[in-house]
C-alpha cells in the first residue's frame, strides 16, 4: 500500500471512529434518556414490529461482534444470526444507555489500536475486519439508530434537533481533524 492510500485508510477509520463515538453514542444516549421502561419496551407493530430496546440490543451486538473480531482476529461466530438477534431484556434506560457507553467506548479503544496498527504497519490486518466490513457496521448501526430515533421522538413526542445542539458534521470534522496520527 503507498502512503496516499494509507492516508486514505486512516482517515477513513478515523471518520468511522469519530462517527460512532460523536454521533451515535451521544444520539443513542439522548434516545435512552427521554424514554420510560414501557415505552423502551413497547412493541410498535406499526412501523418495525420491535421495541426499541430490542432494537438497541441488536445494533449493540453488532457493535459487540467488532469489537471480538478487531481482538481476537477471528470473525466470531455467535448463536443466534445476527439478523434474528432482537433480544427483548426488559433492561431500565439508564441500565441500558450506560450497557451502550460502556460497549461503545470497548469499540472506540479497539478502533484507536486497529487505526495505530494500519498508521504503523500501513495495511489493515487480513484476519481482521477489513474495509468493507467496517463501513458496513457503520452503516447498519446508522440505520437502526434512525429507527430508535423516529420510534423516540413519536414515544416520547419530542423533536431532538441533534444538529442544532452540536451533534453535526462540522464537529465531526474537527474530530477527526484532532484524531489524525
Amino acid at each position: 500500500m503507498n502512503h496516499n492510500a494509507n492516508a486514505v485508510t486512516v482517515r477513513f477509520l478515523t471518520i468511522s471512529r469519530c462517527r460512532v463515538r460523536e454521533h451515535y453514542g451521544p444520539k443513542l444516549r439522548q434516545c435512552l434518556e427521554a424514554l420510560g421502561p414501557d415505552a423502551l419496551w413497547h412493541l410498535d407493530d406499526e412501523h418495525v414490529g420491535r421495541p426499541i430496546g430490542a432494537i438497541v440490543r441488536h445494533l449493540l451486538e453488532h457493535i459487540q461482534r467488532h469489537i471480538t473480531w478487531i481482538h481476537t482476529g477471528a470473525r466470531p461466530s455467535a448463536p443466534a444470526r445476527l439478523e434474528d438477534f432482537f433480544p427483548t431484556t426488559g433492561e431500565l434506560p439508564a441500565a441500558l444507555a450506560e450497557c451502550a457507553a460502556d460497549i461503545i467506548a470497548t469499540w472506540d479503544d479497539a478502533m484507536a489500536g486497529l487505526i495505530r496498527q494500519v498508521a504503523e504497519i500501513g495495511v489493515l490486518p487480513s484476519n481482521g475486519p477489513g474495509i468493507d466490513a467496517i463501513y458496513h457496521l457503520v452503516e447498519h448501526v446508522s440505520y437502526h439508530l434512525g429507527q430508535v430515533v423516529v420510534l423516540t421522538a413519536k414515544a416520547a413526542k419530542r423533536e431532538f434537533a441533534f444538529c442544532q445542539r452540536g451533534i453535526n458534521e462540522a464537529g465531526l470534522a474537527k474530530a477527526v481533524d484532532a484524531e489524525m496520527p
